[in-house]
């Protein structure tokens, strides 16, 4: 019998590793309701009139730093490939992300203070803990900031 459950041991944890890795996929990091601070004319009734208004971090599976970001303006959704990220000397995050292409490609940029060192110099993060910019022919649509929460999925 005891030969039995090591057997079986030995078939089952590996099946069950492999399936909470699936490379490729998008897994949900973070997700926060954005508050809009300033939006341009062109947005104002869209995003004003929107039941919801949410961004989440995602990170391809096998990836050591998040990979997107996919906007959701009541049923419309608006997916963001990451460009490039920074970070400065305290731990504040940026991330520069694309969606689109040519005349009709919007960028977003994104600060994140999740992390952020408050000790010494750097002092604590002022405000919210995201911030947010969605630029489209190199001016601002749209000003946010955000408080995200963690979103919980197999690891």
């Amino acid at each position: 019998m005891r030969v039995s459950w090591i057997a079986a041991a030995a078939f089952i944890i590996p099946t069950l590793a492999a399936a909470m890795v699936r490379p490729g996929w998008e897994r949900p990091l973070y997700q926060a309701e954005l508050q809009v601070v300033d939006v341009a004319p062109e947005l104002e009734s869209e995003v004003r009139n929107a039941k919801s208004l949410h961004l989440i971090m995602t990170q391809q599976d096998g990836f050591k730093t998040p990979s997107g970001f996919i906007l959701l303006i009541d049923d419309r959704t608006i997916e963001f490939g990451v460009d490039g990220l920074t970070q400065d000397r305290c731990g504040s995050t940026e991330f520069v992300a694309r969606a689109g292409d040519g005349a009709s490609r919007i960028t977003l940029k994104l600060v994140t203070h999740v992390g952020r060192e408050s000790t010494g110099t750097c002092g604590q993060a002022q405000g919210h803990a995201w911030e947010l910019s969605l630029l489209g022919e190199q001016r601002v649509l749209l000003n946010a900031v955000a408080d995200p929460q963690p979103v919980f999925s197999i690891m």
